[in-house]
């Protein structure tokens, strides 16, 4: 017999009362703005020049604070609060990334956010092919795993090696070349590519809130949500008090007020950017 839920802890019914109590009327803004983007997304890229420019900010990054709207709004409908803070951090994050591209030198910006995705592709690649610096590297670190992990990377090893020199012979364009040993230069020997915006002088995503004007939604807001997501804040999970721990509910609306505020205000600032 599967296992009832322990109901002082996780009780599903009563969290979707309470959403179908208060929360209706949210949830349907919600939804309408996840319809209103999904509907954008094409209709920007239809009307753009269709450069790489327009690709990144529509087709990626539009398109993750859309994806991560909807999520949200999916989260929220069980009263998964806290799971849904993850949700309004990646469309945070997006929108500031989003921003900062389009301050200015936007088609430059675009091509590092590309080159950047590209090159962990390659990192990938040469992992699978047994003979490379990066596999060594990387079935080192993996300890008992390797051995179990092997059997895949065989099957995948042809594969990877001609995605390599796909790869390497599309960084070796004369527009991305500099671009690509612009990363080796900031990158040197640290075992992992710097983010797409380090070499262009930003050093965190601190740093573009700051250039984009919106550091108040930095310093407010996306450290309650980092905590949320790295499990570093307690409070989340337990209340101490009276000389008795006690575990707080799985599912609830504590804070979805201005988690509500905050997804909708991030997402409307970037419909309107677009």
């Amino acid at each position: 017999m599967p296992d009832s839920p322990y109901k002082p802890l996780l009780h599903r019914e009563l969290a979707k009362f309470d959403v179908t109590k208060h929360c209706m009327p949210q949830l349907e803004l919600l939804k309408d703005l996840v319809n209103y983007g999904s509907n954008m997304i094409p209709a920007c890229l239809h009307s753009s020049e269709k450069q790489l420019r327009d690709i990144i900010v529509v087709a990626v990054l539009l398109r993750q604070v859309v994806l991560n709207l909807d999520s949200f709004e999916v989260l929220i409908g069980e009263s998964c609060t806290e799971s849904a803070m993850l949700q309004v951090r990646a469309i945070f994050e997006a929108s500031l990334q989003l921003d900062w591209i389009l301050e200015g030198d936007s088609p430059l910006k675009a091509k590092y956010y590309y080159v950047a995705s590209v090159r962990r592709k390659l990192l990938w690649a040469k992992r699978t092919v047994a003979e490379t610096e990066e596999s060594k590297k990387f079935f080192d670190q993996l300890g008992q795993f390797a051995e179990d992990l092997d059997p895949y990377r065989q099957r995948m090893e042809e594969e990877a090696m001609i995605q390599i020199r796909r790869i390497e012979r599309f960084l070796g364009k004369q527009e991305f070349t500099e671009i690509n040993k612009h990363f080796d230069s900031v990158k040197k020997s640290a075992p992992f590519d710097p983010f797409w915006y380090k070499p262009l002088g930003q050093k965190s995503l601190r740093s573009i809130s700051k250039a984009v004007g919106r550091s108040a939604e930095y310093e407010v807001f996306y450290g309650q949500l980092s905590q949320a997501s790295h499990a570093s804040d307690y409070g989340h999970h337990i209340e101490i008090g009276s000389g008795k721990v006690t575990l707080r509910e799985i599912r609830h609306l504590r804070q979805v007020k201005w988690l509500l505020q905050f997804a909708v205000c991030a997402s409307l600032k970037t419909y309107r950017k677009v």
